[in-house]
Formats: C-alpha cells, structure tokens, sequence
C-alpha cells in the first residue's frame, strides 16, 4: 500500500507508476488518479514505515 501526500489529503493505491508530469495511482491494477508533481509532497511505502509516531509522515 502506498500514500501519496497532497497538500488537501492522502490519496492510498496499491501501485503507482511515475509518467511525465506526475504520478499515476492505481487501485486493484485500474488507474484511479493522477497527481501531478506540483501537487505532491510526498509518496509513502507503507512497508518500509515500521512505527505509528507521527514523525515518521
């Protein structure tokens, strides 16, 4: 599971895939949106996150 971070929320997908201007999110392998760069902060791997503390977002 991956988190992208915008500035108005949190988009969750599944997988995701970088194209020109921005990132690709994709539920269950169906495209479900498009962030562009500008509007991302951050992209999280849930995976690699091991602790709840809210310094770790």
């Amino acid at each position: 599971m991956y988190r992208i971070v915008l500035p108005e929320g949190v988009i969750e997908c599944d997988d995701y895939e970088h194209v020109e201007h921005g990132i690709e999110c994709y539920i269950d392998g169906t495209f479900a949106a498009f962030v562009p760069y500008e509007n991302c902060y951050a992209l999280v791997d849930e995976e690699v996150v091991d602790s709840d503390e809210r310094s770790v977002w």
